[in-house]
């Protein structure tokens, strides 16, 4: 079941995000779960914060947000993260918090919907998943310091 995530879900989402950073190149970087509460209460107040259950438990969640880009009045919306516990994976959570994510744009008018993939986690994976869902690639990512 996805949900729209409450104030009551952020220690568990707090929780995913360092599992999610702990597994990912990002794990080069310090974690810091106060940064990590301020986004996710930003993305609960005035953007999107989801969650989803199986069995009453919480395995994963989406943060989004949508906002003018720098250079255009046009909305656009934009994931600050996508994840779903290991060995919870390979069902519709991700689908499912994705579709979510996508409907919440379009509701909202954004001229354009991006989704990165830049944990370097399950990266084809999840390319198939967007590609399935009508996203486009576009671009690459390089990086120094992370490998």
């Amino acid at each position: 079941m996805i949900r729209p995530a409450t104030l009551a879900d952020l220690p568990r989402l707090i929780q995913l995000a360092k599992t999610m950073h702990a597994e990912s190149r990002l794990a080069v970087l310090s974690f810091n779960p106060d940064k990590v509460l301020a986004m996710l209460t930003y993305c609960l107040q005035s953007g999107l914060l989801l969650v989803a259950e199986r069995d009453g438990e919480i395995i994963g969640g989406f943060a989004g947000i949508i906002e003018e880009h720098w250079f255009s009045d046009d909305l656009v919306a934009t994931d600050m993260g996508l994840f779903v516990e290991p060995g919870k994976r390979g069902g519709f959570a991700a689908a499912a918090l994705v579709s979510a994510f996508l409907d919440w744009a379009e509701q909202r008018g954004a001229k354009m919907t991006d989704i990165l993939i830049n944990t370097g986690v399950r990266v084809e994976d999840t390319a198939k998943l967007l590609d399935r869902l009508g996203g486009g690639r576009v671009g690459l990512i390089y990086s120094w310091g992370s490998n």
